[in-house]
C-alpha cells in the first residue's frame, strides 16, 4: 500500500511540473471552484455559455480541496453537462 501511494504522489508531482512548464495547471482558490472531485466548471459561468477553462479538483491528505486550472485545447469548450472539452457543446 505504501508503495502505491508513493507512486501516485510521484505521478502527481511529475504532472504538476509538466503542466507548469506548458503554462497550464495554475492553482486557483479551491474553496471557490471545487464542488466535487474531478473536473468542475468555473462557478461564475454565465448560463448558456460554455467556458474555455475548467478546474481539476481533488481532496488532499488533510481533507482539504486542491485544484488546478486548465484550458480546453484548440477550439473546444468545456461542456458543463459531460464535464469534458468538446467542439460545439450545449451548456445549460
Amino acid at each position: 500500500m505504501y508503495r502505491s501511494k508513493v507512486g501516485v504522489v510521484v505521478a502527481m508531482v511529475f504532472l504538476g511540473v509538466l503542466c507548469a512548464r506548458e503554462g497550464r495547471g495554475q492553482v486557483p482558490d479551491p474553496t471557490v471552484n471545487c464542488v466535487h472531485a474531478g473536473r468542475n466548471p468555473p462557478l461564475n459561468t454565465t448560463a448558456g455559455v460554455c467556458p474555455k477553462q475548467y478546474f481539476l479538483c481533488w481532496l488532499n491528505g488533510t481533507g482539504q480541496w486542491t485544484a488546478a486550472a486548465y484550458n480546453c485545447p484548440g477550439r473546444t469548450l468545456f461542456d458543463t453537462r459531460s464535464l469534458k472539452c468538446r467542439l460545439n457543446p450545449t451548456c445549460p
